[in-house]
């Protein structure tokens, strides 16, 4: 089982500091609270795994982990990267990657992506169109455009919508986000400052979980728009666009 780099220095780090609180995490590593509960998660999958004790947690005393792994037999077994991404997780790295990567798709993005035989890849891709055909769009395949999802913008936006919202909840969020928006990170910095400026502008407040998921769906718009998408305007925002404080918006 793969084990992330993350994970991997959050074990290590346990190892020779047996007991420690999530303050004290995040201060060692710079990490947030979310992303640490995610290492320790992934970091317990592999310990089960290869027949280690979990690491447990009080609320009292913090993280602790009792077991000794040498830091030999930890490398090597780190090194095995074949984590296997569930069959469901799958259906939304494919679904997102036909809808907003620019590029041509072809088996091969997708076995890159998993690690999968062009077989199991070619499955996975079948099923996902036969589910597809429920809700008006089509995904096709030519050797001139890869991969392609066909049908209206506004049900690929309501689909994205959909995805984003399953993929910030799922325990694997942080991996499946690697796969798709990996190299996106000062994108979603710098649109997540503009909605922070818009909160202050407006005298509102998102919650945290809201702010995030915001970030990665004006991310998508914005993909969409690179691959050549007409975008309506979306009546649900009419009333804010109406105040007369928010001129600046349509700037």
């Amino acid at each position: 089982m793969f084990l992330d780099e993350r994970s991997a220095n959050l074990l290590k780090l346990l190892q020779h500091s047996p007991i420690s609180k999530m303050k004290e995490l995040e201060a060692q590593t710079g990490l947030t609270r979310r992303q640490i509960q995610y290492g320790l998660s992934k970091a317990n999958d592999w310990l089960q795994f290869h027949g280690y004790q979990p690491i447990q947690y009080n609320r009292e005393m913090g993280y602790s982990f009792s077991e000794t792994i040498r830091d030999e037999e930890l490398n090597v077994k780190l090194t095995k990267r074949n984590y296997i991404f569930s069959e469901t997780d799958r259906e939304k790295v494919f679904y997102l990657m036909i809808l907003l990567s620019p590029e041509e798709l072809s088996v091969y993005h997708f076995q890159t992506i998993t690690g999968l035989s062009r077989n199991t890849v070619l499955k996975d891709l079948k099923r996902l169109k036969e589910k597809n055909r429920d809700i008006s769009l089509k995904i096709q395949y030519s050797k001139q455009d890869g991969y392609v999802v066909i049908g209206e913008t506004r049900v690929k936006r309501y689909i994205i919508e959909r995805l984003v919202h399953d993929v910030l909840n799922s325990p694997n969020s942080e991996l499946i986000m690697e796969c798709i928006w990996g190299n996106h990170e000062k994108q979603i910095s710098s649109i997540r400052l503009q909605l922070e400026r818009i909160e202050r502008k407006l005298g509102i407040t998102f919650t945290d979980e809201r702010l995030h998921e915001l970030s990665y769906l004006f991310l998508c718009t914005d993909q969409l728009i690179g691959k050549g998408e007409e975008l309506q305007a979306d009546q649900s925002w009419a009333p804010l666009l109406r105040r007369k404080n928010t001129k600046w918006l349509r700037k």
